[in-house]
């Protein structure tokens, strides 16, 4: 491809004299302007760059050049007025009194290649284009950036002589709208935009004192620990207890913002000191040690100010809590739940995959270290408060099992902080693609999975694209839907231009209209349809994604056996160490697994076929088999205790004694110390 690409250049130079500067003409993308739809309730001043503005890529002797100014100011002034509530012009350098922040676009990199068609009569060319966009504020700091990546490619033309510099404006026009199209959805997804704006708009009103609207009251010090589940009356329950800072925790979060200018300034907060099972705060994945700094956007200065915030409200409201982790700041929507509930023991679910809690728990020290290079966003929906959309029985459970196994330091080893779980009502879409971004910039180890309902994208009697179904998608034609659920495309973009070493995700869903997947009112399912094979695509090594059934397939849940989706059961199974040999199971060891066991159960069991798909290619690690490490183990102990009985270091007695131990997850110190080297084989035997 590469010597085709310099044939062209070199094509090129001829056809122009050997001239050395390529300039792309200005062609306008007219398509429609988009909607408004999910504004974020902010007034921006668009920084519009100059009309002239050049950008120039080089390659060989050749100098490309687009007209990147007249090309972003067209876009800016098409797409980011219907993205916010209000939007002006604005001229570089300055900030507009009528305005809460200044949004700006520039083009980051480009690069074109062109290719034969017609058997090297006709040819078309092709671009890779990245924008990013900046928002910042009256200060010049940064609120919030993202970028935007688009490859698209002109019309093919078959002639002698071809009009290369009209096809590549075409590509580069094609491309542009399209990375303003995909901004323009994280723009309307951003949980930092959208607090911000929150922020903005419970300030006071000029004529008031210029004070920051505060949840104050009197710093309580009789009872420094307070559950968030208190104002009973009310009924509302978040499920945490709370206690105010301590000083060492106040002077690290001081530390924090001044060394982060993304941090706000005077940050103070309650720390979490427990999570209740099954509360809302579990859900979202609160944490205990999390520092939940503001609510709604509004600062919370003591333990007392927030519990009587939330008696406030009522059971089913909806808040946005600012939680500090670490040195990172996070957003969590959170649905209040009801003290009513709240006392009640947990419903029963069926668990497929033995908790990792139930069994005996080996010490502190004997468990491996966790992966910090590891991530994961875990999503899992039931939509049984959703009428119009069919409910499934065990998506939230098999969710919730996948997240324990891969934040379980025994198989996963990902830190919960690095951990996402959206389960039900809060698996939402702006909640999905915020948690989903984090695979565009992690540099380690990306796992995603998602249970739940998937729709098919059709035009005419075609698929072209898939969705997976958020619990807030509206579904009252296909239209909505499309701009409600999360594209399938979307997350291989995503992936494709991940910065991780790694990247898995797990889809428990199908696409056929029918089954583990549904259409919106006035679509059809895609029986009798033409699927396009590569529907569901990736694009370098280290990016797999497996779906739990092939294109025309659907994905079952089993009631009679496995209380569970069949892929997700074999899936978690895979995780805990059945899909591997080795001490460590990796991408290749789960999709084996996946492959060789789903399909037989989904005969047995329900007489269809469902065959998992594993696209894209890598053989990263995915968790460890601590069974298989732990029968390692107890083979080196066994030669260990042979090797003293018959050096006669040990009795036949101590030998029996110490094979039995070594089968116990749980070793005394004695033999702990033993087998790391820390007591040699005389004080051993004198000991044992």
């Amino acid at each position: 491809m590469k010597s085709i690409k310099y044939f062209l250049i070199l094509s090129m130079l001829i056809m122009v004299g050997c001239a050395s500067r390529i300039d792309i003409p200005m062609v306008e993308n007219t398509t429609v302007i988009p909607d408004r739809v999910n504004m974020v309730n902010m007034r921006v001043g668009i920084v519009l760059p100059d009309e002239n503005l050049v950008k120039s890529y080089v390659i060989g002797s050749a100098t490309e050049n687009i007209p990147a100014g007249k090309h972003l100011r067209i876009m800016e002034k098409k797409y980011f007025p219907v993205a916010f509530t209000s939007a002006v012009a604005a001229v570089p350098g300055s900030f507009p009194d009528n305005v809460d922040a200044l949004i700006s676009a520039d083009i980051q990199d480009f690069s074109f290649e062109g290719v034969q068609v017609a058997a090297g009569f006709g040819m078309k060319y092709r671009i890779n284009l990245g924008v990013k966009v900046t928002v910042t504020d009256k200060n010049r700091m940064t609120i919030w950036e993202t970028t935007a990546r688009s490859v698209k490619e002109s019309r093919s033309v078959v002639s002698p002589v071809i009009p290369y510099k009209t096809l590549m404006a075409e590509a580069l026009s094609a491309a542009m709208d399209d990375c303003f199209k995909k901004l323009n959805e994280e723009i309307a997804l951003s949980g930092e935009l959208q607090a911000y704006a929150a922020n903005l708009r419970k300030q006071p009103a000029v004529a008031a004192a210029p004070v920051r609207q505060t949840y104050a009251a009197p710093v309580q010090t009789a009872q420094p620990v307070q559950t968030a589940q208190a104002a009973q009356q009310s009924g509302a329950y978040l499920g945490v207890n709370i206690q105010a800072l301590s000083t060492e925790k106040q002077l690290m979060i001081t530390r924090i913002v001044a060394s982060n200018a993304r941090f706000r300034a005077g940050l103070s907060g309650v720390e979490v000191v427990g999570v209740l099972p099954n509360s809302p705060a579990e859900t979202v994945g609160i944490h205990t040690g999390d520092i939940i700094a503001e609510v709604n956007g509004t600062a919370v200065t003591s333990a007392e100010s927030f519990v009587s915030f939330i008696g406030s409200q009522s059971p089913a409201a909806k808040i946005t809590l600012y939680v500090i982790r670490g040195t990172r700041p996070s957003y969590f929507d959170v649905v209040l739940g009801s003290t009513a509930d709240a006392g009640k023991p947990a419903q029963q679910t069926y668990s497929s995959v033995p908790a990792p809690a139930a069994e005996p728990q080996p010490a502190e020290n004997e468990l491996p270290p966790y992966r910090e290079d590891a991530y994961a966003v875990v999503i899992g929906i039931d939509y049984k408060g959703r009428s119009d959309i069919p409910a499934l029985k065990y998506a939230s459970s098999d969710a919730q099992e996948v997240y324990n196994i891969l934040t379980d330091r025994r198989y996963g080893g990902i830190p919960k902080e690095n951990a996402v779980l959206l389960l039900n009502e809060n698996a939402t879409r702006n909640n999905i693609v915020a948690a989903l971004r984090k695979i565009k910039t992690w540099d380690g180890y990306m796992y995603v999975y998602f249970s739940g309902h998937g729709a098919p994208v059709t035009s005419g009697e075609k698929v072209t694209d898939a969705l997976i179904v958020p619990y807030d998608s509206v579904l009252s034609d296909p239209d909505s839907l499309s701009d409600t659920a999360v594209r399938v495309s979307y997350i291989e973009d995503m992936v494709d231009s991940s910065n991780a070493k790694g990247v898995l995700v797990a889809l428990d869903a199908c696409f056929t209209g029918s089954g583990k997947s549904i259409v919106a009112k006035g679509g059809k399912p895609i029986v009798g349809m033409m699927a396009a094979p590569d529907i569901i695509k990736t694009v370098g090594s280290g990016r797999v994604i497996i779906t739990s059934s092939a294109a025309n397939q659907q994905s079952w849940e089993d009631d009679s056996e496995y209380k569970s989706g069949l892929f997700s059961h074999f899936f978690k199974e895979g995780l805990t160490g059945k899909g591997g040999n080795g001490v460590w199971v990796t991408i290749n060891d789960i999709s084996e697994y996946i492959k060789n066991n789903v399909a037989k159960a989904a005969f047995r069991l329900k007489g269809q076929q469902q065959d998992p798909q594993v696209i894209g290619t890598g053989d990263f690690t995915v968790s460890r088999n601590w069974e298989k490490s732990r029968l390692m183990d107890e083979e080196t102990g066994k030669n260990k205790l042979k090797a003293l009985f018959e050096k006669g270091l040990i009795n036949s007695a101590q030998l029996s004694k110490g094979l039995d131990e070594l089968k116990k997850p749980v070793k005394s110190k004695l033999m702990d110390a033993f087998l790391k080297g820390k007591v040699d084989d005389k004080s051993f035997g004198e000991l044992y």
